[in-house]
């Protein structure tokens, strides 16, 4: 699922008042962004390795 797709889901089930589908889509999507970030700082770490 793509990243606008998670994040138009938490938007609907708070809107709709589905609390727990809202939670489940947030930790989804926030799972989905750690994993986004993490892939990004290894790639920044490995690029200036003198930085950190």
């Amino acid at each position: 699922m793509l990243h606008i797709d998670q994040t138009a889901d938490f938007g609907n089930a708070l809107l709709a008042g589905d609390n727990s589908r809202a939670a489940a889509a947030f930790d989804e999507n926030m799972a989905h962004m750690m994993h986004v970030a993490d892939t990004l700082s290894q790639g920044i770490i490995t690029q200036f390795p003198d930085a950190f």
